[in-house]
């Protein structure tokens, strides 16, 4: 085989191999974007009700995962003291401060699971009232959220520090996709009402 045989091949060969890798990058790439448009078209919800449903859920589990991050930093806390005093050294006050910081974060924790089971509750009973004592209490949870932040700053958590602030802005956003529900149920008890006058009537004038 002359050299130039020898190139000719080698450049199909190259050239093949360069079309593989482009075609399977191609595909790969389009299952991508398939997925990703998928994950976005089940964020459309077909009503408000379902995406106060969806908020109530996720703040729900917002909450739980607060808590748990920091029961565990509180556990960590724990050990940490009691191996520093092993070694005779007095860690209290630092220490001290931490347990509150973290106690704290998890009875906001639980306070923000308790309010997020309202809604919940409302949702999925179509309950205006629920989701109005919801919508009342969603405040002191921000304010509790809020606390929770500025208290992570200070022990320079920024993990919990962002966990609290995006808690927040979702906390804030779901009051007002929760009052777009409270309209859409009292948008469909009314047309059920005016639906059922109409049927009432129907039946009257046939009797009559």
């Amino acid at each position: 085989m002359d050299k130039t045989s020898f190139n000719v091949k080698f450049f199909d060969w190259d050239y093949l191999h360069l079309t593989a890798l482009m075609k399977e990058t191609y595909f790969s790439s389009q299952c991508k974007e398939k997925y990703i448009m998928i994950f976005f078209m089940l964020l459309k919800f077909s009503s408000r009700l379902k995406a106060a449903q969806y908020y109530g859920i996720a703040l729900a589990i917002r909450s739980i995962l607060i808590s748990a991050i920091s029961a565990h930093f509180l556990n960590r806390a724990h050990t940490n003291e009691a191996d520093w005093r092993s070694i005779g050294v007095d860690v209290s006050d630092h220490y001290n401060a931490v347990q509150t910081y973290c106690k704290f974060s998890i009875a906001v924790g639980i306070l923000s699971a308790f309010t997020a089971g309202i809604l919940i509750f409302g949702t999925f009973k179509r309950s205006r009232v629920a989701i109005f004592v919801w919508m009342i209490l969603a405040p002191i949870d921000v304010l509790g959220l809020f606390a929770n932040m500025i208290i992570w700053a200070m022990a320079h958590v920024w993990i919990m520090f962002i966990l609290s602030f995006l808690s927040m802005l979702k906390t804030v956003r779901a009051i007002f996709v929760a009052h777009q529900a409270r309209e859409e149920i009292t948008n469909e008890k009314t047309n059920q009402s005016s639906s059922n006058l109409g049927r009432e009537d129907t039946h009257v004038n046939n009797i009559a």
